[in-house]
């Protein structure tokens, strides 16, 4: 699923550096609108919100609208509101098929009413190959820069000369503790974990964390001499986190969407891009295709985007040689104050530094979930 939109407008308001005021005329509410349908199997989602003035930062949830999505035979469905602002076909509806045109109408509770142009589903292009490259990364005011993996793509060569592209990522990792966890002290004494204790303690030592990569990633070849796109950039993983610290996997989506999308995605990349922050520059008001029927003057956000998929998913090991630079959990070994560190039950919990010297530690270090991850492993991963 197309996704970011609303993490996109949370930056416009509140995630400079510097305070800038965007010119929205005299609106105090702009409707925002993040969502598609896909050549996938649905449901498919349509999230509608009121981004509130500058000064107050909120984005709202925009209820009781009648959604639809409308394809160009004359066939509709109307969506279902499961949550505030959160709209969803039925799961046996309507399905994007590639050569169909579709387009999204909605209408507000107070009569106001929406809609976007048709759109055509494009062809779905296949992706050739997605690898890694170790690399050195630029950084700003540190002369060494930042060593990881940078992920490219190629697709693979289109039947047509104009094609244009959406990427998207989501990256899942593999992650563990600091420290095993040798012994504890309550209140029947010292015991070590495992040999003296009588309940096995939960294994928590390593965790899998799935997320969203907030970057997007745009790509044409209507200015190419061939119809394929070569060594695309793509996310970029550093070796300052636990992301490559054991395992790393990348699953990219491939959109292949119109010209009037790419435009808008294009902009919208252009202002989020790691090569381009936000704060560096002041940001421009990006109209979505969602338009007040009866006033044109009425300002909207964001985009309904009608896109066929290719996806592909590649996993790195923990790079060779790599010196890792990321905030670890610290040891006390002071004898004096090592059992002052207690948790709220007023237990002890120990460890063996990296020169074998035990010492006191959180309790939250010792288990990976305080990280954000998970204990189960994901249904797709590949050890």
């Amino acid at each position: 699923m197309i996704r970011y939109l609303l993490f996109i407008i949370g930056i416009l308001f509140i995630g400079c550096r510097e305070e800038f005021i965007l010119d929205f005329g005299d609106n105090e509410e702009i409707l925002v609108i993040d969502g598609s349908i896909t050549n996938e199997t649905g449901p498919y989602t349509i999230n509608l919100s009121l981004s509130s003035k500058v000064a107050n930062s909120a984005i709202e949830p925009y209820t009781g609208c009648a959604v639809r999505i409308i394809d160009n035979n004359g066939n509709n469905e109307l969506l279902i509101e499961k949550k505030p602002g959160k709209y969803v076909t039925d799961v046996n509806g309507i399905r994007g098929e590639v050569g169909m045109s579709y387009k999204l109408s909605v209408v507000s509770s107070s009569g106001k009413e929406y809609e976007t142009n048709f759109q055509e589903m494009q062809e779905p292009v296949d992706i050739d190959s997605l690898y890694a490259l170790f690399e050195n990364k630029e950084i700003v005011n540190d002369s060494e820069g930042l060593n990881g993996y940078q992920f490219y793509l190629n697709t693979k060569e289109s039947t047509q000369k104009e094609n244009y592209f959406l990427w998207q990522i989501t990256e899942s990792y593999e992650y563990s503790v600091d420290f095993d966890l040798y012994a504890i002290r309550d209140y029947l004494g010292f015991k070590i974990v495992l040999q003296d204790t009588s309940a096995l303690f939960d294994q928590t030592a390593t965790c899998w964390e799935t997320e969203n990569v907030n970057t997007i990633f745009t790509g044409e070849t209507s200015s190419l001499t061939q119809p394929l796109i070569s060594q695309q950039k793509l996310n970029f993983v550093g070796t300052n986190s636990r992301r490559l610290s054991v395992r790393y996997a990348a699953n990219v989506e491939q959109y292949s969407i119109t010209e009037d999308a790419y435009l808008f995605w294009n902009k919208i990349e252009a202002q989020i891009s790691e090569e381009n922050p936000l704060y560096a520059s002041q940001p421009v008001n990006i109209e979505g295709n969602l338009h007040n029927i009866k006033n044109s003057e009425e300002t909207t956000f964001g985009y309904f985007t009608v896109a066929s998929v290719k996806e592909k998913r590649i996993f790195v090991n923990r790079p060779l040689n790599a010196n890792f630079n990321f905030e670890v959990c610290f040891v006390n070994v002071d004898p004096v104050t090592m059992d002052e560190l207690t948790d709220e039950n007023g237990v002890v919990h120990y460890v063996l530094n990296r020169d074998g010297i035990m010492g006191s530690i959180k309790k939250s270090c010792f288990d990976c979930r305080n990280l954000g991850g998970k204990l189960t492993k994901p249904i797709f991963w590949i050890d």
